[in-house]
């Protein structure tokens, strides 16, 4: 009898003592976050009890229930005044079954939810101060799936929608819209008035297809501060208008296959860190991706043109130029002027065999080093590669005009001008590093500054030039020069600011312009009978002209 006693008293003990283990109650600063599992402070088994925070009044602030370290059971939290502020249940550390929050003073229940596994799932149910529901939206693990259905304060049903996979099924009464001929919708408004930032385009309203975006209609302007972040465009859709999506949040966009035409500006502003263009694309619109955060574009091989700025404003490293394109817009590339770290900074560019035009400034401000150009290439236009780190440029056979600053402030050594090239532009190989230039004989101008601030030492001008600009060869190292047969003029400041010591100035020189050879280590100059004024300070005072 006495054995059984001892046995009996040692299991209440042994249970007393388990009882007791699982009621520990600590204050939450005592617990450490170990890898996602609580332990008490300097213990090494996973805590299983309950945390207590007080308010300085004493009133309970917050208790939470653990076991083996994850919050398990209920999580309640309380005002300052006693009041319940949220009840949430969790299981192994992530929230599950119903939770309940309160933010109405008269301890009305704001919301009430059902988690699974750590998402929400099922219906959630919001409430306004009187009672009254304000909003059923059903989740399907942590996304909105289903019908919600908004509520006046009187109980009225104010609207109601549909989500799938999180993103609002928009329906016909929040759109404006016209139908052309019985056969597409053509979307010209969107005219909800919603906190939601991802939506879906109907394939059809009113049993016809939705055919195309217009100009404008989910643009940041229409929506204003409820800007989107995703949009799923319907495969009916065959073309995008102007600014269509224009100032809105979008990261990514999916366009179908079906669309064959896309506006100007039409995802412009935007958040976009990828994009795929449809394969039915055959034009690239002016602005259409400017201002994004794109690294990278593949531009499918029916694309033919690439229009004005229309990758400006993006991440750029490298860039493809597929064989199809025939022409690349203004700035269609350009990066910043300051070297901003959200705009372009191609290292890298392969263009294609079928260009025959790049426009002003199409790659201008970005970190070249070197530059290809295509025997398809006819003009390169104002300021294409300015500001770059070129050292290496082939212009291939081709190219008949230089655009004004097309390779200006780089750090090319030398280049070759090829037969094709009939003039050259004001200053576009200004500032460079430039210790030769080979000129071909086709070459009848060059502008104003066109070699200015570089390296040169020497310079064969051919007899096809008949036009130089001002300061075109200024500031070099040039030691001597003939000027050719069929220049009749020779530009104010022309030569200025070099080291040349001896000039011919050939037989048909008529006009030499102020501060043409100023700054020079000239001592005697001869002019030839041709000559008939030579401006004040032309040459400096101590050289001698001889049969002047």
């Amino acid at each position: 009898m006495k054995k059984i006693l001892i046995i009996t008293l040692i299991l209440i003990l042994s249970l007393s003592l388990v009882v007791g283990s699982s009621q520990r109650k600590v204050s939450k600063s005592k617990l450490q976050n170990r890898n996602g599992t609580y332990y008490i402070v300097n213990e090494t088994e996973p805590f299983t009890g309950k945390t207590i925070k007080y308010y300085p009044n004493g009133q309970v602030e917050e208790i939470i229930n653990f076991e083996n370290g994850k919050k398990h059971g209920e999580t309640i939290k309380y005002y300052e005044n006693g009041q319940l502020k949220q009840k949430i249940s969790y299981k192994n550390g992530e929230k599950h079954g119903e939770s309940l929050i309160w933010i109405y003073s008269n301890g009305q229940v704001t919301s009430k939810l059902n988690y699974k596994d750590g998402e929400i799932n099922g219906e959630r149910i919001t409430y306004y101060p009187n009672g009254q529901i304000k909003s059923k939206t059903n989740f399907k693990m942590g996304k909105e799936h289903g019908e919600a259905i908004r509520y006046n304060e009187n109980g009225q049903v104010k609207e109601k929608v549909n989500y799938k996979n999180g993103k609002i099924k928009v329906s016909p009464e929040n759109l404006q819209f016209r139908i052309e001929n019985k056969k597409s919708v053509i979307i010209t408004d969107f005219n909800f008035d919603i906190e939601d930032k991802n939506i879906i385009i109907p394939t059809h309203i009113d049993g016809v297809e939705v055919k195309s975006i217009g100009d404008g209609a989910f643009s940041r302007e229409v929506l204003e501060s409820n800007v989107l972040e995703s949009v799923d465009i319907p495969t009916t859709v065959t073309s995008i208008g102007d600014n269509a999506f224009s100032g809105n949040d979008l990261t990514s966009i999916n366009i179908p296959n079906s669309v064959t035409s896309i506006g100007k500006a039409a995802f412009k502003d935007n958040n976009l860190t990828s994009i795929k263009i449809p394969n039915s694309i055959t034009s690239i619109a002016d602005e259409v991706f400017m201002g994004n955060d794109l690294t990278s574009i593949n531009i499918p091989n029916n694309v033919t043109t690439i229009g004005k700025a229309a990758f400006k404003d993006n991440d750029f490293t490298t860039v493809n130029i597929p064989n199809s394109i025939t022409a690349i817009g203004e700035e269609a590339f350009m990066g910043s002027k300051t070297k901003l770290d959200f705009e372009n900074k191609l290292t890298s560019l392969i263009l294609g065999n079928k260009i025959n035009s790049i426009g002003n400034k199409a790659f201008a401000y970005n970190e070249l080093t070197s530059v290809e150009i295509p025997d398809s290439v006819t003009s390169i236009g104002k300021d294409a590669f300015k500001a770059n780190n070129l050292n290496s440029l082939d212009l291939g056979n081709s190219v008949i005009s230089i655009g004004d600053g097309a390779f200006s402030e780089n750090e090319l050594t030398s280049i070759q001008i090829p037969d094709s090239v009939t003039s050259i532009g004001m200053a576009a190989f200004f500032d460079n590093n430039l210790t030769s230039v080979d000129l071909s004989n086709n070459v009848t101008s060059i502008g104003d500054f066109g070699f200015q601030k570089n390296n040169l030492k020497s310079v064969e001008i051919p007899d096809s030039i008949n036009s130089i600009g001002f300061l075109v060869f200024a500031y070099n190292n040039l030691t001597s020069i003939k000027i050719p047969e069929n220049l009749t003029s020779i530009s104010m400041g022309a030569f200025a600011y070099n080291n040349l010591r001896s000039v011919d100035l050939g037989s048909n020189v008529k006009y030499i312009e102020s501060t043409a050879f100023k700054d020079n280590e000239l001592t005697t100059v001869e002019i030839p009978e041709s000559v008939r004024t030579i401006r004040e300070d032309a040459f400096d005072e101590d050289v001698e002209l001889i049969g002047w």
